[in-house]
């Protein structure tokens, strides 16, 4: 679900994760402009944390920085490195953008 505002952002997930029956739900901020991203109420990430902590859904959180503070599992901080084109994928012609990642726990 995509949706272009802070403010359904939070909805959303807020209802898909009280919803259950997902493994995953991905949040994506990183479209959204910083200021009001940074502004989310630490109580917002621990209501996620509550509704989900006693079920197999794993709320993953994608931002620039890292804004879930202390509410957050496990923190990554992901840089690409590089990308490699190749038009040859086992012998199939293909147009394939393949990225180098490096992670990290800080």
């Amino acid at each position: 679900m995509r949706c272009r505002k802070l403010d359904q952002v939070l909805k959303t997930t807020d209802l898909l994760l009280q919803g259950g029956g997902f493994g995953r739900v991905v949040m994506d901020l990183t479209d959204l402009p910083l200021p009001p991203v940074r502004s989310i109420p630490l109580a917002s990430w621990f209501r996620f944390q509550r509704t989900i902590e006693r079920t197999p859904t794993v709320l993953v959180v994608m931002s620039p920085e890292s804004i879930v503070k202390s509410a957050a599992a496990l923190v990554l901080r992901m840089e690409m490195r590089g990308t490699d084109w190749s038009t040859l994928l086992n012998g199939l012609n293909s147009n394939i953008e393949s990225f180098v990642l490096e992670g990290r726990v800080p």
